[in-house]
């Protein structure tokens, strides 16, 4: 019951090329994908930095990993690039959802994905697809359900709701 955030390394390679380990257990094939982020880093215009490992299937997401204020070892400052200041960020979202009462490596691991913004830079690069957009995977208890039916699109806010296999109640509240 572990979820384990991990960096896609900085060899510039695909990791399915050089399978390097943790990062090629993670994704939607590897071999502990269901416990395991695999973060790749983008820079300023969500594009993969350079450096940057990626994989359309073993790496799961990217998040800002250029020019990122650290602390050194010493206690001091330094400007870093790299996976491994990318992973971090993706931690931090991965504790608050946590806190806020989400349990369950899996269940986690599916909000952050889902809430990621697509962008055409990082398409066939990560497996969804995306960047790492905290404030939509923080956004709990204010959710937005779309309904399609015979081409028809319903949106609403998820009121309040649970759903069980034997049950399905949820109010929806539609806008006014």
């Amino acid at each position: 019951n572990i979820l384990a955030i991990v960096s896609a390394g900085n060899s510039k390679h695909r990791l399915e090329r050089i399978e390097e380990y943790p990062a090629a257990y993670g994704g939607t094939s590897g071999q502990l994908s269901h416990q395991l982020i695999t973060v790749a880093a983008h820079d300023a215009d969500f594009a993969l930095i350079r450096e940057s490992n990626w994989s359309p299937s073993l790496v799961d997401l990217a998040a800002p990993g250029c020019a990122i204020e650290s602390y050194t070892f010493d206690g001091n400052r330094a400007v870093y690039d790299g996976t491994s200041q990318a992973a971090p960020l993706v931690t931090f979202v991965a504790w608050l959802l946590f806190s806020e009462g989400i349990e369950g490596p899996i269940q986690i691991k599916n909000r952050i994905l889902a809430s990621v913004d697509v962008r055409r830079t990082l398409a066939g690069k990560v497996a969804s697809g995306g960047s790492l957009n905290p404030s939509k995977a923080l956004e709990l208890h204010r959710d937005v359900l779309t309904l399609r039916e015979t081409g028809a699109i319903v949106t609403g806010r998820i009121d309040r709701g649970i759903m069980f296999p034997s049950c399905n109640e949820i109010t929806i509240a539609f806008p006014t």
